[in-house]
């Protein structure tokens, strides 16, 4: 069953809604894609919709920018799962009559960062500190994607590139959180 709630503790981002919490078949089905089976695609672009639906964008235009994957991660996965993760929502918020949201992966990573997994929140803020720029300008508000927020990181240090590339207001969605 899911449980969207939101999270509000991040410096650079206005809320961070969540489908969910990591634990039953949200978490089978997050490994389960970033083992490479896409099967349970569908049903987390559904959840991550049902998250949507509680944040201040809801019912508005918004940019949905994906958290950019490492070249590794896609080699290993066969694709880069947030992306595809990022279109499945523009697809499904369409469906659901919400106006035109747009997916622009504009994020690129400074640098090789280590993997988040066994790294506490400070050792988390370090790794990704100053790790993401954008390619280019952003106006609006923007919505940036990532699967799993434990410390929420990864989605501040983007929210700060994203701001910084012009972004008015930044919000965070996530499968988990």
């Amino acid at each position: 069953m899911l449980r969207p709630h939101e999270r509000n503790e991040f410096e650079y981002l206005s809320t961070v809604a969540c489908a969910g919490n990591y634990s039953g078949w949200l978490r089978s089905a997050v490994l389960g894609v970033k083992e490479g089976d896409v099967r349970a695609m569908p049903a987390l672009v559904k959840a991550v919709a049902t998250a949507w639906q509680i944040l201040p964008v809801a019912n508005r235009p918004a940019a949905i920018v994906p958290i950019p994957s490492t070249t590794e991660k896609i080699r290993v996965r066969g694709s880069d799962t947030i992306l595809k993760l990022s279109q499945g929502l523009q697809r499904e918020l369409r469906n659901l009559g919400q106006p035109e949201t747009s997916v622009n992966p504009i994020l690129k990573l400074n640098r090789v960062v280590q993997d988040q997994v066994g790294l506490d929140a400070t050792m988390r803020q370090l790794n990704l500190q100053d790790a993401f720029s954008a390619i280019s300008a952003i106006s609006g508000p923007v919505v940036i994607l990532d699967d799993v927020v434990t410390t929420g990181s990864t989605l501040n240090a983007a929210a700060k590139a994203l701001t910084i590339a012009g972004a008015q207001k930044v919000f965070g969605i996530s499968i988990c959180g």
